[in-house]
C-alpha cells in the first residue's frame, strides 16, 4: 500500500472518528435532557402516588441566579380544593395530602436535590400550592439548601435562597 492509501486511511478514519463524535454530542444531550425530565418525573409521580395531585410543572429562566450555565427554576405546582374564583380541581383529600407535602419539606429534598443535580440548567426547585411555597437552591458552596422563607415586603425577584411561603 502506498504512502497516499495510508493517509487516505487514516484521512477516512480521522472522518469516521469526527462524524462518531458529532453524533455521540447529539446522542447524548437527549440522553441529558431525558435523566433532567425522569427526575422531574420522578417528584410527581411521588406526590400523586401519595395522595397529592401535582398540576402544572413549568421550568423558567430566573435572573436572579449566580451561575453562568444554570439559569433555570423549576416550578411543581400542587393543585388545591376548588376555591371560589380561583379555580383548583383538588379533592379535599388531594388537597389534605398537598398541604403535608408543604409543611414537611424533607419528604419532597431528595427529590429537589435530584433534579438540580440532574439538570444542568436547574439551580433551584419550588413546590408551591396555593398560598404556600417551598424551595430548595443551589448555592456557591455547591450544597443544596432549603429556602427561607422572605420576609413580608421583601420585594420580588427574591434574593438567592429565599421563597414565598405564605
Amino acid at each position: 500500500m502506498s504512502n497516499q492509501n495510508n493517509l487516505l486511511l487514516v484521512g477516512e478514519y480521522g472522518i469516521i472518528m469526527l462524524l462518531m463524535n458529532l453524533l455521540g454530542v447529539a446522542l447524548c444531550a437527549p440522553a441529558r435532557a431525558d435523566v433532567c425530565n425522569s427526575s422531574i418525573d420522578e417528584l410527581r409521580y411521588y406526590i400523586n402516588s401519595e395522595g397529592g395531585l401535582v398540576g402544572r410543572i413549568k421550568i423558567e429562566k430566573d435572573g436572579t441566579s449566580p451561575y453562568s450555565n444554570a439559569k433555570d427554576i423549576v416550578y411543581i405546582g400542587l393543585e388545591s380544593k376548588p376555591i371560589p374564583r380561583m379555580g383548583g380541581i383538588a379533592t379535599l383529600e388531594q388537597d389534605t395530602k398537598n398541604k403535608a407535602f408543604l409543611n414537611s419539606p424533607q419528604s419532597i429534598r431528595p427529590y429537589a436535590v435530584k433534579i438540580i443535580r440532574s439538570c444542568a440548567s436547574v439551580f433551584s426547585v419550588n413546590v408551591h400550592g396555593h398560598e404556600v411555597g417551598i424551595g430548595y437552591t443551589l448555592h456557591q458552596d455547591d450544597t443544596i439548601k432549603l429556602d427561607e422563607c422572605a420576609p413580608p415586603g421583601m420585594n420580588m425577584p427574591f434574593p438567592l435562597g429565599y421563597t414565598y411561603c405564605g
